[in-house]
Formats: structure tokens, C-alpha cells, sequence
């Protein structure tokens, strides 16, 4: 007695859940990684907050993506522009006039409805090549009612996505996306860096958009975070240097003739994707990210090609890479061809000429956007959640587990004493102490043993640390590992070099 027990648990049976999306949010909600945001006036649609345990997890999405795209790299740089900026900005850009969601009413109760989800989610059918002709005639043809209350529905009308908002009683907007602070500062940037294209300008920072029906949790929100980076380029040079292995790797990618076909995705290689070089680079890039670093299982990731009729008014072409989420294959990110359409637009409307003079050729230039990487932090949040939660049975109990990486875990370790006597919290709260600065640790001394392994594993903490009597004769704490659950002794004084050899 007195000791923690060294038998590993065995997972009896591994239960692939029928994992959906309110589940996905309960367990955010219960372990403290997202609420909706103000609820105690019953929350405001489209707007989450995140909670001590998912605000660690962000931050470490955010932290990976700026180490290995912008501290990493020798041609790209950071910034963090305003949310609000000249209006004049988004007139330029288009935003303005095009940025628009197709709205629908309904004539007996009011409710709101984006007419294009509405449409997919009763047909089951995509409607990215759709006219709101089109759109209307499906509504029509299939005697499509309101879901809230079956009254008929009024035609469809265009709502501008853009949030207005009013600075010093002048009318402006919230920005709906973060790349046009990098085309205003684009010339100071390039000056003042001395920066040669090829290059890009990153950035991590809030969006925001006038969703009509906020849905799906974090997927589609009225608030959000984007981490983007604008890679510039001569559009007169070509990227022959842009060499590597990384073209032979192979990839799910539904291309624009399959989907015009009707026909399933297929493994295609990097390099024969119809993009640009640097396009199928920064592709490339931006899917081992998801893979290596953060973990998630190439089985739940495809790219798609945008169709011709849904590309955005600055796209030559765009690719998104889509997860597989409860609700179905939705985008995650986006990589977009802008061309010059950006700076042109910005050095026509503002009057300042912000084209590159390159030294090598003695020509000035108006440099193009080859690839647009934009990751939306969110939907990455809840497709890493995704793809690691999972449900198993140990003992006849079930046993909830977040298989995350322990760089992405917003616990590293649980601190837990066997028992609340005979000196073992005090114990425990030394190593606590001892660890606290070099790890995120979680120390527990409520319920059993068992239980306490149960709420680190919800947590996605890789590793527990429990104290018992025999640490207070030999100076060894039991170390237990999340996935496998096995269990070893380890000296006190050996714990950090183990346990920084395990991060």
C-alpha cells in the first residue's frame, strides 16, 4: 500500500465516436476552451470567447505558424496593422461593392437566412457555381419553406458582409480581412526592410464579417482571426530556383474538372496542380504545417480547386485545404493567385505610386501577389480538436482523450498527490514548484487517482505525475504517458531533463 499502482492501463476498446459538431462544443464549453461570449445576457451570435484552456491552444497555433513562416524564413517579415483604417481602403480594394452574402427572408417570422446554405443544407447539394437566378429557381422548384416556422420565403437580396462601425463620428468598417493593411504599407515595408522580391509580409490579426446565420460553432463567426501572409513577387521573372523535393509529394485535390464531373478526388503531386510555382510552393507549405506540426491525419485533409464562377474579384485562382469535419469537407485555408490586382487598385486610388524598382534589370515594376497563404486560426483550432478527440473504454469506463502534441496541449503535465496526507501534497506542490517555470503544469489533488488521470487526459496533458509514499523514501515519482497510459518511475531530480526530452 502507499504506492501508486505501476500496472498500465489497457484501453479495452477504441471507440471512433460519432464526433459532431454540438458535441465538439459541449466539450469546449465543459473544459474550458470556449464559451459563447456574454452568456450571461445569453450570448450574441456569432461571437465566442476563449476560456484558460483554449486560449493556450490558440496561442499555440499561432506561435508554430509565426516560428516557421515568418522567424524561419529570410524573406518574409511580420506586422500587425489596425483593425479600422481609411475607408477610402475598402472602396479600393472592392470590398465595398462586392463583398456581399445572398440574403433571405422569411415573410412570417423574419428569420434570416444565407440563401446559398439554405439550399445546400435541405437539398444536399454545392451551390458554388450557382446564380442567385439559380438559387432562387431551386428555392421555387422545391417549394422550399422556412425551417423555423414553414412560412414562405421572400426572394433573395444582396447584405454587404462589412461591419460598420463610426471613429470620431466618421463612418468606416471593421476590416474583413487582414491583407489590405499589408498592400498600404506595402512601399514603407519594402524601403524600409530593404527587401528584394521575392518576398512576403505576414500577419496575424482580427477579422470581421456580417455574417447573416452564424453556424457550425467556431466555423462561421461574425469575429475571427486570420494568420496571412502576402508573397510578392517580379511578375517579368520567373521562379526556376524554386526547387526541392517537395514537388513529388502527393496529395487528395479535387480539381475543378472533377468537380464539374461529378467525379471523386484524386492523388495528384504538388507540381502538377494548375497554379503557379510559388502558388503550389506555398500549398505545399501550408499542408505539411497542418501535418507535421500540428499533427492532423492526412486521411482528414484535401485540397480543392475554386470553380471558375466562385473565385473572388482579385483571384486568378484559388485553392482551399479542407478538413473533414462532423458537418462535412469545409475550408480551413486558402491560398489565392491575387496577381497585381491590390497594389494596382491601391496606387490608383490613392494616387501614390507604389511600384519596385529592381537593381538588377534598372525596370520598375508593379510586383504581383503569386500566393496569398490565408489561415483562418479558429477553424484550425476546431479541425486540431477534431481530429484529436477521441472516445475509448478502460475497465468498462469511458475515457475521453485529447491526443494532441505536447507543444499544442494547454497542459503539459498534472501534478497529483496519491492522497491528502502523510506530507504527499506538500510534496507535490515542491514539484510543482520545481517544474512550474519550464512547463504549463496543472496541479490536482481532488478525487481519486483515477479519476484525476481521467480529467488530464480530457485535457490533452501528455503526461501525469503522481506522488506517493515511496516518492518520500526513494526521492521517484510515478511519470504516466496519455496515450499509451504506461507508467515508470523517475528520480525528482532527473524529472525536467526527462520531461524536456519528451516536449
Amino acid at each position: 500500500m502507499g504506492q501508486a499502482s505501476n500496472k498500465t492501463e489497457k484501453s479495452e476498446k477504441s471507440s471512433e465516436c460519432a464526433l459532431t459538431i454540438e458535441k465538439i462544443q459541449r466539450f469546449c464549453y465543459d473544459n474550458a476552451f470556449v464559451y459563447p461570449s456574454g452568456e450571461i445576457y445569453n450570448g450574441f451570435a456569432g461571437f465566442w470567447d476563449y476560456g484558460p484552456r483554449g486560449v493556450e491552444v490558440k496561442n499555440a497555433i499561432k506561435h508554430s505558424w509565426w516560428k516557421r513562416f515568418v522567424l524561419s524564413q529570410s524573406n518574409v517579415v511580420g506586422i500587425d496593422g489596425a483593425i479600422i483604417t481609411n475607408p477610402r481602403a475598402w472602396e479600393a480594394s472592392g470590398h465595398v461593392a462586392r463583398f456581399k452574402d445572398l440574403l433571405i427572408i422569411c415573410k412570417n417570422c423574419n428569420k434570416r437566412y444565407r440563401a446559398d446554405h439554405l439550399v445546400e443544407d435541405i437539398l444536399k447539394i454545392q451551390t458554388e457555381d450557382m446564380s442567385i437566378e439559380d438559387i432562387n429557381k431551386k428555392i421555387k422548384e422545391n417549394k422550399i419553406k422556412c425551417p423555423e416556422c414553414n412560412g414562405d420565403l421572400g426572394d433573395i437580396t444582396q447584405a454587404s458582409q462589412m461591419i460598420s462601425a463610426s471613429a470620431g463620428g466618421i463612418n468606416c468598417y471593421l476590416r474583413p480581412e487582414t491583407a489590405q493593411v499589408i498592400f498600404l504599407n506595402f512601399k514603407l515595408i519594402q524601403k524600409q526592410m530593404r527587401l528584394k522580391l521575392p518576398f512576403g509580409i505576414a500577419q496575424i490579426g482580427k477579422a470581421f464579417r456580417n455574417e447573416i446565420s452564424p453556424r457550425d460553432f467556431l466555423f462561421r463567426s461574425r469575429e475571427f482571426e486570420q494568420m496571412e501572409i502576402e508573397f510578392f513577387a517580379n511578375p517579368k521573372k520567373s521562379s526556376k530556383d524554386l526547387s526541392g523535393e517537395w514537388k513529388n509529394d502527393e496529395f487528395v485535390v479535387n480539381t475543378r474538372e472533377n468537380q464539374n464531373e461529378k467525379k471523386q478526388p484524386l492523388q495528384l503531386k504538388f507540381k502538377d496542380l494548375k497554379a503557379n510555382l510559388w502558388q503550389q510552393y506555398w500549398i505545399w507549405q501550408m499542408a505539411d504545417w497542418l501535418m507535421c506540426d500540428l499533427g492532423i491525419r492526412k486521411e482528414n485533409l484535401r485540397l480543392r480547386e475554386h470553380l471558375k464562377d466562385e473565385l473572388s474579384h482579385y483571384s486568378i485562382a484559388t485553392f482551399d485545404i479542407e478538413y473533414k469535419f462532423p458537418f462535412g469537407w469545409k475550408e480551413i485555408i486558402g491560398i489565392a493567385d491575387r496577381g497585381n490586382y491590390d497594389l494596382a487598385q491601391h496606387s490608383k486610388f490613392s494616387g501614390d505610386d507604389l511600384d519596385y524598382f529592381d537593381d538588377e534589370t534598372g525596370e520598375k515594376v508593379l510586383p504581383i501577389v503569386v500566393a496569398e497563404p490565408s489561415i483562418g486560426v479558429d477553424r484550425v483550432f476546431l479541425a486540431l480538436l477534431s481530429d484529436a478527440y477521441k472516445e475509448e473504454y478502460v475497465k468498462g469506463e469511458k475515457r475521453v482523450v485529447l491526443r494532441l502534441k505536447p507543444k499544442f496541449a494547454p497542459v503539459f503535465i498534472g501534478i497529483f498527490p496519491l492522497v491528502k496526507k502523510g506530507g504527499l501534497n506538500e510534496k507535490a506542490e515542491e514539484i510543482f514548484d520545481l517544474l512550474k517555470n519550464d512547463f504549463v503544469c496543472n496541479y490536482d489533488e481532488k478525487g481519486s487517482i483515477g479519476r484525476r488521470y481521467r480529467r488530464i487526459d480530457e485535457l490533452g496533458a501528455p503526461f501525469a505525475i503522481t506522488v506517493d509514499f515511496q516518492t518520500l523514501k526513494d526521492e521517484t515519482v510515478t511519470l504516466r504517458e496519455r496515450d499509451s497510459m504506461k507508467q515508470e518511475r523517475v528520480k525528482i531530480e532527473n524529472l525536467k531533463d526527462v520531461l524536456k526530452q519528451k516536449y
